[in-house]
C-alpha cells in the first residue's frame, strides 16, 4: 500500500515539487520573462501564436526568444523589438 503522504510517482504534486527544485532562474530572469510573455500576446494577439514565437528558435535571434528575454537585458530588449516588428508587419498587411 503506497503512503497517501508522500507524491505518487508522475502525479502533479510529485511533477511540482521536482521542478520546484530544478527552478535556477533569478528574480530578474523570471520578471523579464514575465514580461516578454505578456508583451507577446499583447502584440501577436493570439495565445498559441505568442507561446509558438518564445519557445521556438528564432533565426533572426539565434535564440528561443524567451531564454533570450530572460537572460539579459539586451536579450529582452532585442526580443522586445522582434515582436514590435512582427506586430507593424502584420498592422501594415492588415490594410
Amino acid at each position: 500500500m503506497t503512503d497517501p503522504t508522500q507524491p505518487v510517482e508522475g502525479s502533479a504534486r510529485s511533477w511540482a515539487r521536482s521542478r520546484s527544485r530544478r527552478c535556477t532562474l533569478s528574480a530578474d530572469q523570471l520578471q523579464r520573462q514575465g514580461r516578454i510573455t505578456n508583451l507577446a500576446f499583447d502584440l501577436l494577439g493570439d495565445c498559441n501564436r505568442a507561446i509558438g514565437f518564445l519557445n521556438s528558435f528564432h533565426d533572426v535571434l539565434d535564440a528561443k526568444p524567451i531564454e533570450l528575454a530572460g537572460g539579459s537585458v539586451d536579450g529582452f530588449n532585442s526580443v522586445q523589438r522582434e515582436l514590435q516588428q512582427l506586430a507593424v508587419g502584420e498592422a501594415g498587411g492588415a490594410r
